[in-house]
Formats: structure tokens, C-alpha cells, sequence
């Protein structure tokens, strides 16, 4: 499933099904001049609705830039902690997603097995 960011996906995994919404990138530096080459960005990403108790790994979440670099995001509580490493029913549980991405398009991706995109956001990394 492809969106934008700020839209909610809803999203059936086998045994569960649960909402997930990515917000970002937020970016430090808007209005900088020159537009930097790159960028620190950081995403919140919400998972709510959660039906059935569902692994959260790290390493499940992937950044595609427009030159189709792969980039993996460090992963933390929205405090800064470690996240958690699973969604219990019933529960919200929001999540950070740090990286330094290129000025430009790109894709977030979650690939809760490490393989297959289950959900995936466009964003634009906008200096400007």
C-alpha cells in the first residue's frame, strides 16, 4: 500500500490488522541558504487499532531516496529510549525514525518480515 505521508494505512497482517500513519520529514534546517546537499530528517510514525500482538523490529523500516539509495533509519521511542519491540492490542504506540537523506523525493517503507513492503509513504525532503 502507497500514500503520502500524514495518511493513515490500514494495514492486515497475517493474524492482526492494525492502523499505521507516518508523519515527516521534519527538517531542521528550512530556509537555509545554499540548500544543503542533505539534511538530518525525522519521522513519527503511529501505529493504533492494533488487533493481535505484532513484532516491531528496527530494522523493519527502510528510506528510499530519489537516487534509490537505500538508507536505514535509527529507530527510537518517541522520547528518544529504545522502542518498543512489540505492539500490544488495544495499544498507540508512536515511534521516531532518524536518518540524514538527501534533499529531494523519496519513499519511506516498512517491511515487517525484513523482505515484503507491507506500507509505504512518499515525502519530499524540502529544504526551502
Amino acid at each position: 500500500m502507497l500514500t503520502i505521508q500524514g495518511d493513515s494505512l490500514s494495514i492486515s497482517l497475517p493474524g492482526a490488522r492494525l492502523l499505521v500513519t507516518a508523519v515527516g520529514p521534519a527538517v531542521p534546517e528550512i530556509g537555509r541558504t545554499p540548500v544543503p546537499a542533505t539534511s538530518p530528517v525525522t519521522f513519527v510514525v503511529t501505529f493504533t487499532h492494533v488487533t493481535a500482538p505484532i513484532s516491531l523490529r528496527r530494522s523493519a523500516w527502510v528510506l528510499v531516496d530519489e537516487n534509490h539509495q537505500l538508507h536505514h533509519p535509527r529507530v527510537t521511542a518517541i522520547n528518544g529510549d529504545p522502542p518498543p519491540t512489540q505492539l500490544r492490542p488495544g495499544q498507540t504506540v508512536s515511534i521516531k525514525l532518524h536518518s540524514v537523506l538527501p534533499t529531494g523525493d523519496g519513499g519511506l517503507e516498512w517491511r515487517p518480515d525484513g523482505q515484503r513492503v507491507i506500507a509505504a509513504w512518499d515525502f519530499n525532503v524540502e529544504i526551502d
